[in-house]
């Protein structure tokens, strides 16, 4: 009779058996790993429906699978495990439309951020792209600005690096604080009165380009205008040798400065290792002899 019990009862366990899923078998299902599951079975999350005691094998079964799905769509709308095992809990119809209320929101941060990541991102390729070819153009040339919209902070005497180092941090920080569409790029400002003393390191301005929509969130906005423009290629502590070549190129054009400088770091650390591979472009405002009307910006001399 025992015997005939023992067969009944392993009959039962094959049968059951049939009702069940492995976990190689759900994994596959579900486009996930094992590991996947055996982890959601160690939180708590997604213990199988059976456990064999004598090797520890997992099995699922079938209305199992819909629980799954719905573990996985959660996951997919960005909610942490945690976050899923309490919804799971609570999941009501009025909970749920919470839920994806919240969700819905974050999401909608998360594309306004992306965005903005993008767009500063295709601005610094914008910028970059020049520079990958090939040019005939002049180190100094005389041309017309179509103006900048900057995020400034001042810098703090006695005007080092480091000083313009910190400067820079504070503008970065406004800018990813407000989220504001600045590009990837730094520059500074030197008082002409400084270039003038030899103390062409010594900014004053430390600032971020911005997209011209923001010019309501800007400090300074550089208006379109005649302007000399010199490219600096190599070190930083040697930038004194295009800046002498710049107030050449203007005392031989009968040029007169009526700005400070302003340096846009064009391929910097950001871009490349090589100190004597970055390029910073200056921009002074000029008038000509004949000129008549002023461009809106005043040297600090």
């Amino acid at each position: 009779m025992a015997a005939a019990d023992d067969r009944t009862g392993t009959d039962c366990r094959k049968e059951r058996m049939k009702e069940l899923f492995s976990i190689g078998e759900v994994a596959a299902f579900a486009h996930i790993s094992k590991q996947t599951l055996i982890y959601y079975d160690q939180i708590g999350l997604f213990p199988p429906a059976f456990t064999d005691p004598k090797n520890g094998y997992r099995y699922y079964s079938s209305a199992q699978l819909d629980l799954l799905d719905t573990i996985l769509l959660l996951k997919r709308c960005g909610l942490s495990l945690n976050a899923i095992r309490q919804q799971l809990q609570t999941r009501t119809l009025k909970s749920s439309d919470a839920l994806f209320a919240r969700q819905q929101a974050d999401i909608e941060a998360q594309i306004r951020q992306l965005q903005l990541l993008h767009a500063r991102i295709c601005a610094k390729r914008k910028t970059l792209a020049p520079l990958l070819k090939e040019s005939d153009a002049p180190p100094i040339r005389q041309t017309v600005t179509q103006g900048h919209v900057l995020l400034c902070e001042p810098v703090d005497p006695p005007y080092q690096l480091s000083d313009i180092s910190i400067a820079t941090k504070r503008c970065f920080s406004r800018a990813f604080h407000q989220q504001l569409p600045i590009h990837f790029q730094i520059g500074v400002s030197v008082p002409l009165a400084h270039l003038r003393n030899d103390r062409c390191m010594e900014a004053t301005l430390a600032f971020l380009p911005m997209d011209a929509s923001a010019a309501a969130h800007a400090d300074l906005v550089l208006p379109e205008g005649t302007c000399v423009i010199g490219t600096h290629h190599g070190r930083y502590d040697q930038i004194h040798h295009t800046y002498a070549q710049i107030f050449a190129f203007c005392k031989q054009q009968h040029l007169t400065i009526v700005s400070d400088s302003y340096e846009f770091c064009l391929h910097d650390h950001l871009t490349g290792a090589d100190e004597q591979e970055y390029i910073t472009q200056i921009l002074f405002y000029v008038h000509t002899a004949d000129a008549t009307d002023g461009c809106g910006i005043d040297a600090g001399a």
